[in-house]
């Protein structure tokens, strides 16, 4: 419970702060983090209904900030990461379809961002996260093969962090079996 009443502080703060200057993007963002942190902490607690609640409060504060500025590839990547985590809990849930169209739209975003800026180590990671989640869903229409080669293109550019290269040979292998099938 430490973690969640100090993330919970946070939010206070955030929430202050934010009403008393509802046009400040950075306060906006802040009140945005402090949702997610908080349904972080609520899903590894196994409160799947309470970190649902806070990842969509997260990403509902988002998305104005992404109408008044679509350009903003932080913000963008933040709505990415949103719906990821959605996602993530659906699927715990059992929701597989709501999952399912989560994940899609987390790679959508994460798709553009990745095209925008190849050598971006981070999106690029974010990309490969993106389909193997999709990957290991059926009807995702994400193929093994295509997680290997997101995973084999990082390595190609050397943006792929050493800890994540075992990831890159599970993937391969993955795929080698899906070739079988």
């Amino acid at each position: 419970a430490g973690a969640l009443e100090s993330y919970r502080a946070d939010l206070a703060i955030a929430e202050k702060l934010a009403s008393q200057d509802p046009g400040n993007a950075g306060w906006q963002r802040d009140l945005s983090v402090s949702h997610e942190k908080i349904g972080d902490v609520r899903q590894a607690q196994g409160d799947l209904a309470g970190a649902l609640e806070s990842y969509k409060s997260s990403f509902e504060l988002m998305l104005p900030l992404l109408v008044k500025d679509p350009g903003n590839t932080l913000w963008q990547r933040d709505l990415s990461v949103s719906h990821e985590k959605i996602g993530e809990v659906r699927q715990a849930q059992g929701d597989l379809a709501g999952a399912l169209e989560s994940y899609r739209a987390s790679l959508a975003i994460r798709e553009k961002l990745a095209a925008q800026d190849p050598g971006n180590a981070e999106w690029q990671r974010d990309l490969a996260v993106s389909y193997w989640r999709l990957a290991g869903m059926a009807g995702s229409g994400v193929t093994w093969r295509q997680v290997a080669n997101a995973w084999q293109a990082m390595e190609d550019r050397s943006v792929l962090f050493p800890p994540d290269r075992w990831i890159l040979a599970e993937a391969k292998r993955r795929a080698e079996m899906e070739a079988k099938e």
